[in-house]
C-alpha cells in the first residue's frame, strides 16, 4: 500500500515498497503451500526502516 502513496514524482520510495511487498507476497505464497519460514526471514521482509535513505523528502506520518 505504501507504494501506491508514492507519487510518480517520487519513484525510488515508490520501488522500494514495491519491492517489499513482492517479498511479502512471495512469503505468503511458501506458507500457503506449506513451506516453513523462518520468523527472522518474516522479519526481514516487513521491516521498512531502511525506507527513509529512498526519500528526496520526509516520508508521510503513518497512523497505526
Amino acid at each position: 500500500m505504501q507504494a501506491m502513496d508514492c507519487e510518480d514524482s517520487n519513484r525510488r520510495p515508490r520501488n522500494y515498497y514495491e519491492v517489499k511487498g513482492s517479498q511479502v507476497n512471495s512469503q505468503i505464497s511458501q506458507i500457503e503451500e506449506g513451506k516453513r519460514i523462518d520468523d527472522v526471514e518474516i522479519r526481514r521482509a516487513l521491516d521498512d526502516s531502511d525506507s527513509t535513505r529512498y526519500y528526496d523528502r520526509s516520508p508521510t506520518a503513518r497512523d497505526y
